[in-house]
């Protein structure tokens, strides 16, 4: 359980170091960056959303399991608390849990449910949770 994942948080991991290769400057930038990252769910990450919301299935009921996907979780947090800090970003581990939260909310809403994100709503809602004092 541990090695997936692992590689599932390293392809996370691939797809936000793309996105900090573009070097956001500023709250428009990351939050534009991360709603395209969301988008992507639809299509070329889809199969990696689907294979991380089996494991979120089968750690409800296997707590050794949930503590691997927290660990999972807990580094995806601190990589944005970091891109939130390297831009000035008030309070960035708070809003990196919470952005972390939603994105995740919406590439399952995607993935299962088949509704579109709409890429300039996400990253307007992104950019008003880095930006509040």
């Amino acid at each position: 359980m541990g090695a997936v994942v692992d590689f599932l948080v390293q392809v996370d991991y691939r797809g936000l170091r793309h996105l900090r290769r573009e070097t956001p400057t500023g709250a428009n930038d990351l939050a534009t960056a991360l709603a395209r990252f969301a988008s992507a769910a639809r299509t070329t990450g889809r199969e990696h959303a689907r294979a991380r919301h089996a494991l979120l299935v089968h750690a409800s009921d296997a707590p050794s399991s949930a503590a691997v996907l927290a660990e999972g979780r807990l580094r995806l947090v601190a990589w944005g608390t970091d891109a939130l800090r390297s831009i000035g970003a008030t309070r960035p581990e708070e809003k990196s849990a919470l952005i972390v939260g939603m994105i995740d909310g919406m590439i399952s809403a995607t993935v299962f449910m088949n509704l579109p994100i709409e890429e300039s709503a996400l990253a307007s809602a992104i950019k008003a949770i880095i930006t509040d004092p």
